[in-house]
């Protein structure tokens, strides 16, 4: 099976830096096949037997990289679903897509009451396993998805752009 790994806080803001190329290595070194980088900011493709992965690269990854590594991991079938039901009309003109993937115990419920949001300026929604922002461009600093940065939830999420999303899913299915 075809998975993407979305990698928490690596590349960002100067924190965790990792070369690609190390990346797709330490992949490779846990046993994963067909590894490939897919934007610097921590998305791996990767193949194998179907079951769960998380807990083995978040392994694999602390002790190569020596950080506690966090990551979620979506099939291709997944990935797929979650673009497929982003809000109609994304995205628009004036305004910033974001996908908040969440990771379990954490719901799509629990973060949007953490995050709500904020009146005039976001639109949110969800489908499982992932919250759907919509922020105006010139008010991206009163966004409601900024409250769940500071929050201990937020552990448990990782933000990407519909774009990536978009993007990611396309390289899957090359």
């Amino acid at each position: 099976m075809r998975y993407v790994a979305l990698l928490r806080g690596i590349n960002v803001g100067g924190n965790h830096l990792i070369k690609m190329s190390d990346l797709k290595r330490a992949f490779e070194s846990a046993g994963f096949s067909d590894v490939e980088t897919v934007i610097a900011s921590g998305n791996v493709l990767f193949s194998a037997p179907k079951g769960s992965h998380e807990a083995r690269i978040e392994t694999a990854l602390s002790k190569a990289f020596a950080y506690d590594a966090r990551v979620l991991v979506r099939s291709e079938a997944q990935l797929r679903q979650t673009v497929r039901r982003a809000p109609q009309g994304w995205p628009r003109n004036g305004h910033r897509c974001y996908v908040v993937f969440v990771k379990t115990p954490l719901t799509p419920a629990r973060l949007l009451r953490v995050a709500p949001p904020r009146p005039g300026v976001d639109a949110a929604s969800s489908s499982p396993g992932a919250v759907y922002y919509e922020t105006r461009m010139d008010a991206r600093t009163r966004s409601g998805l900024q409250k769940l940065l500071v929050t201990p939830e937020y552990k448990l999420a990782t933000i990407r752009n519909f774009a990536s999303c978009s993007k990611v899913l396309k390289r899957m299915g090359d």
